[in-house]
């Protein structure tokens, strides 16, 4: 677990020649009870050589973690390799709707994510609130790739991923002729769930 805030990181540049490779300018893989806010990652430049990655501006995977405020200003995404899956801000997103129990485990949860039901606390994961990408580019030269210009894809059957108030503008995709691609403005793959209590999927977000 962690609490990264109030940081700004600028002009990020990375060339992934790996595959299977997880990556983000916070952290390649944020998994388990990581709370991440206030965090501005201005000018991020990245070029995909290898295969099967998951690329992010932000997380290339998150899970069971929570973002609040965490913005994505002016990304170039070059993808040459194939059956990458790449998000603007996170590459893709496994959660469990509701974790008991764990409360403890940060002290930093965001507002209105902890819950009490019957007596017991759960916390909301994954969680996305306040988070916007601004100005985002990707060419497409390889193929089978999943591109979302929030978040590539996310999870199966019991999970779910919670949107609110996150926005994207500024996108701009280009495909290599005769590839196969999928592409979403948001999310490319949507394989969750998109309720627990009160909360949905994707509260006032817009592309």
């Amino acid at each position: 677990k962690a609490y990264i805030h109030d940081l700004t990181l600028e002009n990020v540049s990375f060339t992934v020649n790996a595959d299977n490779a997880r990556v983000g300018a916070i952290a390649g893989n944020l998994q388990y009870w990581n709370v991440i806010e206030n965090v501005t990652i201005d000018g991020i430049n990245v070029t995909v050589n290898g295969d099967d990655g998951l690329i992010g501006s932000v997380t290339g995977y998150a899970w069971k973690s929570q973002l609040g405020n965490v913005d994505v200003n002016n990304a170039v995404y070059t993808v040459n390799g194939t059956g990458n899956v790449i998000g603007g801000h996170t590459a893709y997103g496994r959660a469990h709707v509701w974790d008991a129990g764990v409360t403890g485990n940060n002290a930093h949860w965001l507002e209105g994510t902890v819950q009490t039901i019957d007596g017991v606390e759960y916390v909301l994961q994954n969680y996305f609130e306040d988070c916007d990408v601004n100005g985002i580019k990707m060419t497409l030269n390889g193929t089978d790739t999943e591109a979302g210009g929030f978040i590539g894809s996310d999870t199966y059957n019991s999970h779910s991923n919670f949107f609110v108030n996150c926005d994207v503008t500024g996108l701009g995709v280009t495909a290599a002729e005769g590839t196969s691609q999928t592409v979403g403005g948001f999310m490319a793959c949507n394989n969750g769930t998109t309720s627990a209590g009160t909360v949905k999927g994707f509260n006032g977000c817009s592309v």
